[in-house]
């Protein structure tokens, strides 16, 4: 028996669906520093900034993301 860690690995695998994720307070700041197009999409709830973005690749902690990454990894090794 052997095991092995793929670093990044879900991010090789791309979403289908479409998903969002809501990033509050000062996660955003980081986030509109580092892309300055984010900030016209930023919008305020209940005094709080708000960024909602779509995943486009699986992302850890997501229901599908596993399952995603599985058929990826297998379907790589089968045709090499």
């Amino acid at each position: 028996m052997a095991s092995a860690d793929v670093m990044g690995a879900y991010l090789d695998a791309e979403l289908h669906d479409f998903t969002l994720i809501k990033f509050t307070d000062e996660v955003v700041d980081i986030l509109c520093s580092m892309n300055p197009a984010w900030d016209k999409l930023v919008i305020i709830e209940n005094g709080t900034k708000v960024l909602y973005l779509r995943l486009l690749k699986a992302l850890y902690g997501c229901a599908q993301s596993a399952l995603l990454w599985y058929e990826l990894f297998s379907t790589t090794l089968q045709e090499n």
